[in-house]
């Protein structure tokens, strides 16, 4: 005889809540076991995209959180190489000077925070990049050939995760109906910056300008003023902050004072 579950949900309520969370504890288990194996200090996991679209699905660390931060800001880092190489990337030491050139914008901030080596592997799904695994350890030196092989598995691993959950099946294992909207729900986290492409859009339309060049735009004023680009978002969006140079004053901030 089948037991009934206790909560004020009941039993269905039950295997509803249990749809929902197992994808985000498989995520977070996977990525702790692949940290655990490959020997480094923290990782993040992120959903990329040809158009720059981009959303951090997960961090194991506020520094895991902060370097991807730096690369969605300057849209340039390791990350992003291994996405559009469709290769891993391998830098065993941040403060050499041929990787401070090539990555001019997250390279300095990256060693201030504490970072000293990246590894980055793309996620794949047959022939299609979707994303992005990143590794850090706060000290020097290449993975070992049994670290770099389970950075590999890891990933594969990672976006089978990733596309059963996130893009995928109408239906949990169980059997219970998952909705869209309960599929992305899944996902959403404090990592989560929706914001970034609404104020995209406010920017593209005060500018007259396609997304992407907007995106650029807030790119280069993040850049400019040491801010993230979730930062200045916003700041756009609450209207604190405009392109528009009728509207705004040199510094591209609304004067409330009014005046002439």
């Amino acid at each position: 005889m089948k037991t009934e579950s206790t909560g004020e949900g009941g039993h269905d309520g039950s295997r509803r809540d249990s749809a929902a969370v197992a994808p985000q504890l498989m995520l977070h288990r996977t990525c702790d076991a692949v940290a655990e194996d490959a020997r480094v200090d923290g990782l993040a996991v992120a959903l990329m995209s040809p158009s720059g679209a981009r959303e951090l699905v997960y961090a194991s660390s506020a520094l895991a959180q902060y370097l991807d931060d730096i690369q969605f800001t300057s849209g340039v880092g390791p990350c992003l190489d291994a996405f559009d190489t469709e290769q891993a990337v391998l830098c065993p030491d941040l403060n050499e000077p041929a990787v401070r050139q090539r990555w001019l914008g997250f390279t300095e901030d990256a060693l201030d925070a504490g970072a000293a080596s990246v590894f980055a592997f793309p996620l794949t799904s047959g022939n299609t990049v979707f994303g992005s695994l990143e590794l850090y350890r706060t000290h020097t030196g290449d993975l070992t050939e049994p670290e770099h092989h389970a950075a590999v598995r890891g990933s594969a691993t990672i976006a089978h995760v990733l596309l059963t959950y996130f893009a995928a099946s109408e239906k949990a294992s169980d059997g219970t109906h998952i909705s869209a909207r309960e599929q992305n729900e899944v996902f959403t986290s404090e990592f989560s910056r929706p914001q970034v492409n609404h104020a995209a859009g406010m920017v593209s339309v005060q500018l007259g300008v396609d997304i992407d060049d907007a995106m650029a735009t807030m790119r280069s004023r993040a850049y400019l003023e040491h801010r993230s680009l979730a930062d200045i978002a916003d700041d756009v969006v609450a209207r604190r902050l405009s392109f528009e140079n009728s509207d705004a004053d040199p510094e591209g901030r609304h004067d409330e004072g009014g005046g002439s």
